[in-house]
């Protein structure tokens, strides 16, 4: 997706396209080139590697959780395993949420970042 105007701009929070090159033509390629680099960076981002650090932190847990439900329990080790499995896809999603939510709040900060440049380069001019 080319962005050439803010309008451009404020479409990429709605629309989430793969990829953006700005193209403002106020800007030097340099900077324009750096813009979409940003940009770039975080419409790749798609949550999987807060999914994995939520299932990474929640191990111990589950550990725990299996350990006490096999001891404690007359429970078959499979049903067991299988409360476990569901319980860390479970924390794999919550993850792979919070990082989406946490990725469009990153990217709204971008958009505001680049839109008061625009607006502080206004005022010089």
């Amino acid at each position: 997706m080319d962005i050439k105007s803010t309008e451009d701009l404020k479409q990429v929070a709605k629309s989430h396209p793969k990829q953006v090159n700005f193209k403002f033509a106020h800007l030097k390629e340099v900077e324009n080139n750096e813009w979409s680099r940003k940009f770039n960076l975080l419409l790749d981002e798609c949550g999987c590697s807060s999914g994995r650090q939520y299932i990474m932190y929640a191990s111990p847990l589950f550990l725990g959780a299996l350990i006490l439900l096999d001891s404690a329990t007359e429970m078959s080790r499979y049903y067991i395993i299988a409360i476990i499995a569901i319980a860390a896809v479970i924390a794999g999603v919550a993850g792979k949420i919070a990082g989406l939510m946490q990725r469009n709040r990153k990217l709204t900060n971008l958009i505001n970042e680049f839109l008061a440049e625009e607006t502080k380069k206004a005022r010089v001019y």
